[in-house]
């Protein structure tokens, strides 16, 4: 049933979806500010009343609200993420995300690491490092004492928030030179880093121009090399 010319001029009016594109932009902006807003609960109603009072596309306000509403963002990471292995044929290990959250459920510690990133440690994995390198630094040594000082001073504990998100402290931010732009987050063994995007691509460069020497340093018991090889 197609709806009357008299329904669809009042659909226009309510929603404004005739808008040009560079207010529909500005209206999808709009949502999206207040997606990322601190008011839970009351995002849609600031966004529908700035909409109306702005007369901005109210569905283009909506969808930006939603697309960041701290209750739709795990459903919609899960649905990109399936959507996005589908599409390039891979097929996502089972049980993936559950085991994530459930690695991240006792929250996650931030370290600021020796190389200009934030590192990102489940608290079970941080413990294992303080056992496995931190107690083994010789506490009557001054640089033993200085690294504990180091690592544990500049640690913080951090618990995720209903959508998996975790809040960086500003002193971790300065360190990795996080403040604007992008980033980018690697996966490193037991813990994840987070870059500045350049400093990311001057680090790899390094480790790509470096790579062949640093194996072969490696293989005969230079720094870095596994205890007892060489």
């Amino acid at each position: 049933m197609q709806p009357s010319p008299r329904m669809r001029r009042w659909l226009d009016q309510l929603l404004h979806t005739h808008d040009t594109p560079q207010r529909t932009a500005a209206a999808y902006a709009l949502g999206v500010f207040f997606g990322f807003s601190p008011f839970l609960g009351l995002h849609t109603v600031l966004g529908l009343a700035f909409a109306f009072a702005l007369n901005l596309n109210r569905v283009a306000v909506l969808l930006g609200i939603y697309s960041n509403l701290p209750w739709i963002l795990p459903a919609y990471y899960t649905l990109t993420t399936v959507l996005g292995a589908a599409i390039l044929r891979v097929q996502v290990p089972p049980g993936l995300l559950g085991n994530l959250r459930a690695a991240l459920a006792d929250g996650v510690v931030l370290s600021a690491g020796l190389d200009p990133c934030v590192e990102v440690y489940p608290s079970s994995d941080f413990a294992r490092f303080e056992e496995r390198v931190l107690a083994e630094l010789n506490p009557l040594s001054r640089h033993g004492r200085m690294m504990k000082r180091r690592f544990h001073g500049r640690s913080h504990d951090e618990t995720l928030d209903s959508a998996g998100r975790v809040r960086i402290p500003k002193h971790l931010i300065e360190h990795a030179e996080l403040e604007e732009g992008p980033c980018v987050v690697i996966g490193v063994a037991d813990h994840l880093e987070i870059w500045n995007t350049s400093r990311w691509a001057e680090h790899d460069a390094e480790i790509d121009a470096t790579a062949a020497e640093i194996a072969e340093e490696l293989a005969h018991g230079g720094p870095g090399a596994p205890r007892g090889a060489g």
